[in-house]
Formats: C-alpha cells, structure tokens, sequence
C-alpha cells in the first residue's frame, strides 16, 4: 500500500548537516525533546544517517507507512521491535503527514509538518506559535538568524515558560555546569538546590565559607 512521505528536499538546505543523497534521505519520526530550541523541535532527521537537515519534499512512496516506519525504527535501534515501541511512531507519523500535498516543501516545527511559505497559527507539543511563515524555510536562514525567532527565549514564551536565572545574582540564562552531588549539597542550602545559580556567584560562595572550589563540568551552551 503506497504512501505520501517526506525527503530531503534537493538544492540548497538553510540548515543540514546531512551529506545523503535526497532519494535516501527520508524524515525519521521525531526526536523532541524538551529543549526544543537546540533543533530537535524545527529539524527533520535523516533515516539514514540520522543527521538534521530542514526542508523536505512531499513524495508518493512505494511503501505503506507502516513499514516505512518500521524499517525507521529497527534502524535505530539495530533490531526488530517490538508493537509498543512502532506503534506509537506510526501514528504520530499518520498524524504528521495527513495534509502534505506531493511536490511541495515543508518544515517541522513542534509536532506537525508546515508548507514552506505558508502561515503557521497552532498550538504544538511545546507551546503556540504564530509566524506569517516558518523562518527556518525561508532561504539563507542560519543558526545565527534562527536565535531571535527560534532560540530558547522563543520557546519558553511560547509554552509561558519564565527564564532561567541565577537565584543568588539574577544573571539571565547562566552558563550551565555541574558539580559533584557532594559538593553541591555541601555548599548549597537545601531550599537552594532546586535553583540554579550561575558559576561567578558558586565560586564567591565556596570561597566564603573556606571551601575547595571543585572542577566544573560544564554543559554545552545551546542557541538562546
């Protein structure tokens, strides 16, 4: 049974990091997570290579869409699954892909597929959102374009989220980084460890009651 799917548009890509060819470059089922401004909630991946890339064209498969699917998540995981795991994608991947017209492009924006060029008006996985056209579709878009309309301060507008800040300081987005558990529960107050706090004020605090200041892991800074 034949299927309408999504492939990796051919020509130029605003954003991609996949090298495969269009043919072999199908859209895997979504990876969101809840940091959706690093990519995983405006990028398709690939099936094959499993890397980002952002416009896909709508195709008429020789597949059903179910083994499509299946054939997407045994290649992740590298072996045959079991129902509970495919089924879940199956129709997340029926819902996806319900209005998408043969020959025309589209982007992935928090849970559902948008034509390039069209306004997008609708509440996704994450929160709402409301562009007279999706800004990772529009040529010569980059990661540095994308931090204004869909960077991390974007998103959590968009789900009513309020920022991170430092609860010492106040200081806006603070780079984030970890410690030990021992020595954060040592130099932390227990009402305070919930909280974050950014590296200049833990340094004054360790420092204040004598302490040994610990070596930081740091966490990658994502696009804001």
């Amino acid at each position: 049974m034949r299927c309408l799917y999504l492939k990796k548009a051919t020509g130029p890509q605003p954003i991609s990091f996949c090298d495969c060819l269009p043919d072999e470059a199908l859209i895997a089922s979504p990876g969101q997570l809840n940091c959706p401004w690093c990519g995983c909630g405006w990028l398709f991946s690939c099936t094959h290579c499993r890397k980002a890339f952002t416009v896909a064209t709508a195709i008429e498969s020789p597949f059903s869409l179910r083994e499509l699917v299946t054939a997407d998540v045994e290649r992740y995981y590298k072996s045959t699954q079991a129902e509970d795991v495919v089924l879940p994608r199956l129709n997340r991947m029926a819902f996806m892909l319900k209005h998408v017209v043969p020959g025309r492009n589209y982007v992935y924006l928090d849970g559902a597929v948008h034509e390039v060029g069209v306004e997008i008006n609708f509440a996704g996985e994450y929160g709402s959102h409301s562009f007279r056209q999706a800004p990772h579709g529009e040529p010569g878009a980059t990661y540095e374009s994308l931090r204004g309309p869909l960077g991390r301060d974007y998103w959590l507008r968009a789900a009513g989220k309020p920022p991170n800040t430092c609860y010492s300081c106040g200081e806006l987005w603070p780079e984030m980084f970890m410690v030990p558990n021992e020595d954060w529960k040592k130099y932390i107050p227990a009402s305070k460890r919930d909280k974050m706090i950014c590296w200049g004020c833990f340094q004054q605090i360790v420092n204040h009651v004598g302490g040994r200041l610990p070596k930081p892991r740091w966490i990658h800074k994502v696009a804001q």
